[in-house]
């Protein structure tokens, strides 16, 4: 199975967002207007979440956890990635990644703006 075929599968497509919003069953969500319904809830569980980091961030995110716990800050860390045989998205043709993009669009709009509100968190 390509990359492409693996992420058009309903059952990965908008994951997290789902997974955020309570929703896992793709079918739940697969009308235009209940994604609205899901990026939202989404939206506002995760705001509601106490903490919560961005891995782009890892350090960022290590420092503000240990702010908010009062816990030691840990002197040295890394963020390792595990998938070793990860293609690099320099090496994925550009319709393969526009269709990637459409089929997690809720996806990207949560990570867009969990970032926004990860910067705003104290």
């Amino acid at each position: 199975m390509s990359l492409k075929e693996f992420y058009e599968n309903k059952n990965f497509q908008n994951l997290q967002t789902r997974f955020i919003a309570g929703l896992l069953q793709h079918s739940v969500y697969s009308k235009i207007q209940l994604k609205k319904i899901v990026l939202k809830s989404a939206k506002q569980n995760l705001s509601n979440f106490y903490f919560y980091g961005i891995s782009e961030k890892f350090e960022q995110s290590v420092e503000k956890i240990s702010d908010k716990f009062a816990w030691e800050k840990v002197v040295e860390s890394s963020l390792r990635k595990k998938t070793k045989k990860r293609p690099l998205i320099e090496n994925i043709d550009k319709t393969t990644l526009l269709s990637l993009n459409a089929a997690h669009d809720l996806d990207w709009q949560l990570y867009n703006f969990a970032v926004k509100h990860f910067e705003e968190q104290k």
